[in-house]
């Protein structure tokens, strides 16, 4: 259909035009169908995942070329136990059940 270009700017171009097109097929979608919420929050989820799994491949691919394992690795666990509080810290004062009406 049309011919990649070589160079990195050129690529870099034709790669954002790709992963931006799905903003506007979106919400072209939504005219069609509106999903129930569980659809939604699946859909949600699976993006919100691999956005996620994107970002951290990126960032600990580069770290680990530069050979910072052991900051990177002291980091997650420091993140993951900050989580864990924060997110005990939620609950305890009723965020797990925002939705929740007595």
């Amino acid at each position: 259909m049309f011919e990649i270009p070589a160079n990195t700017l050129g690529m870099a171009f034709v790669m954002g035009l790709v992963s931006a097109a799905s903003l506007p097929l979106g919400t072209l979608t939504t005219a069609f169908w509106q999903p129930r919420d569980r659809m939604l929050a699946v859909l949600m989820a699976f993006g919100s995942g691999a956005l996620l799994a994107a970002l951290t491949i990126d960032l600990v691919a580069s770290a680990l070329e530069l050979g910072h394992f052991w900051p990177l690795a002291v980091g997650c666990v420091l993140g993951g136990i900050l989580f864990e509080v924060l997110n005990q810290l939620v609950n305890m004062r009723g965020g797990f059940c925002a939705n929740h009406r007595p």
